[in-house]
């Protein structure tokens, strides 16, 4: 036993730290790949931007336009009612003369205060000919960048830039992740507790890994590539599912392995104990002392089983008598209580059954009794308990149907009994049976469940006799 122990021990040590450490390796990997996915999604949305810009700084009518102020240049490509901005896929564009004044600027409805936007703008970046950022204003992101306006052939002097602005948005994550479960911009994580795992063309990316059981949560930092300054965070997670599922496999292989390992000791333990048993048959005196005592305790086997009988079931129905079937139904109840199961209680009476001796004799009885155990034997299953514990009054405890079940049953049974006839002589004898039923609800104490029982027989019988009645709804 403790060598089949030590290798169960063995086998799942060996297991977990081998097989499960491949599994997280794997993880890492592809969560890797995943992280590198999102980054390289909101580069090339940058690096997009960019090109755009750099499309209309270097339009010879827009270097007109700065020159001259010409609004034809603006009723031909931003005039109002056009979705220019839309079709760029662009939140706003700014026209800035000398980096002092912004001769036109355009916006789309996601944008709000504008003007502290310019402001920014003018202030932040006065100087800088080019950038390609991610900027951070009110608890909002946007894409920044800014080209020189020079002529299509790149020369002339510059007389100023323009600012292309995109909102990043929880729409605009969703568009770019097909991957991770969820992503969200969260505050920015400085660059000391981040390791920089990979560079882009715009920025590099820095990576907080945080996990649980059965999570894995990624804070990706876009940070700036000249100043190493962090733009913006994302949240990205997903559910650990390979590395759960290798548990869930690898616990099903040791499993397997357990119960072959075990298999084999048994057999090699039978057959030592088979050889053992050899052994001591070779001795005849001691073979036949050993015959003596096994008739002995299999006499003694028949007689405890007589006495489990006599004791635990009722006589002339071989059904359980009172006690057993209280032992039994108080197993059912405690079993309902702790895996929160449903469980129900009938209480069963013979109609005018004194009525049926008195007449008929008591051996006529006795045959009504046996019938009718026979009638509800056919619809009792492992998870019933059936008992008579008294006279005429029979007792069912249902473990796990619903009350539909339980009533379905319970009428079956009486109907079965009202269509039943007992041969006596030249007569017929009939019989019907009244009912209560009771189930548990949030009751634990099996006394107030027999008493609702109890009570719904009473007004059974008060009211006419041969039906069911259970708390609430009746049923005949």
């Amino acid at each position: 036993m403790l060598l089949y122990l030590f290798l169960t021990i063995l086998v799942y040590l060996f297991t977990f730290t081998l097989l499960l450490n491949n599994f997280v390796n794997i993880e890492t990997k592809l969560n890797q790949d995943h992280i590198n996915a999102i980054a390289n999604s909101v580069d090339r949305e940058m690096s997009r931007i960019s090109n755009l810009t750099d499309d209309y700084s270097n339009w010879d009518d827009t270097y007109d336009f700065i020159e001259t102020n010409d609004q034809n240049y603006i009723y031909e490509n931003f005039r109002d009612q056009t979705a220019t901005l839309e079709d760029l896929s662009i939140d706003g564009i700014m026209f800035i003369k000398e980096d002092k004044e912004i001769l036109f600027s355009k916006y789309t409805p996601l944008l709000q205060d504008t003007k502290k936007l310019e402001r920014s703008v003018l202030d932040q970046f006065q100087g800088k000919t080019e950038f390609a950022t991610i900027v951070q204003q009110d608890g909002k992101y946007f894409y920044l960048i800014k080209s020189e306006i020079l002529k299509s052939d790149e020369t002339g002097v510059s007389k100023g830039s323009i600012v292309s602005v995109k909102l990043i948005t929880q729409e605009l994550l969703n568009n770019i992740n097909k991957i991770f479960k969820n992503v969200t911009v969260v505050d920015i994580y400085e660059n000391n507790d981040t390791n920089v795992i990979t560079t882009f063309e715009n920025f590099t990316v820095s990576l907080k890994k945080e996990l649980s059981e059965s999570d894995i949560f990624n804070f990706i930092t876009l940070n700036d590539k000249v100043n190493n300054k962090a733009l913006i965070t994302f949240e990205a997670s997903n559910k650990r599912d390979i590395v759960l599922q290798a548990k869930r496999s690898i616990w099903i292989v040791d499993a397997a392995i357990s119960i072959i390992l075990f298999f084999i000791f048994y057999i090699l333990y039978k057959n030592q104990k088979f050889i053992e048993s050899k052994n001591f048959t070779l001795d005849k005196l001691v073979q036949d002392r050993t015959k003596l005592l096994e008739n002995a305790l299999e006499e003694l086997k028949n007689k405890n089983e007589e006495l489990f009988l006599l004791a635990h079931t009722d006589s002339l129905t071989k059904i359980n008598n009172r006690g057993s079937f209280f032992k039994e139904s108080m197993a059912l109840l405690n079993s309902a209580i702790h895996y929160k199961k449903e469980f129900c209680f009938l209480i069963i009476d013979i109609d005018y059954f004194k009525s049926i001796n008195d007449r008929y004799g008591h051996a006529i009885g006795d045959q009504v009794l046996i019938k009718f155990c026979e009638i509800v034997n056919k619809y009792m299953d492992n998870q019933s308990v059936f008992g008579r514990i008294g006279g005429e009054e029979f007792c069912v405890s249902f473990y796990d149907k619903n009350d539909l079940e339980v009533e379905r049953i319970s009428e079956n049974i009486k109907n079965e009994c009202e269509n039943t006839l007992i041969h006596a002589g030249e007569h017929q004898v009939s019989f019907s049976v009244s009912m209560g039923l009771s189930c548990r609800e949030d009751l634990t104490n099996i006394d107030l469940i027999m008493k609702n029982a109890d009570d719904m027989l009473y007004k059974a019988k008060k009211t006419g006799r041969n039906k069911l009645i259970r708390q609430r709804r009746n049923f005949e």
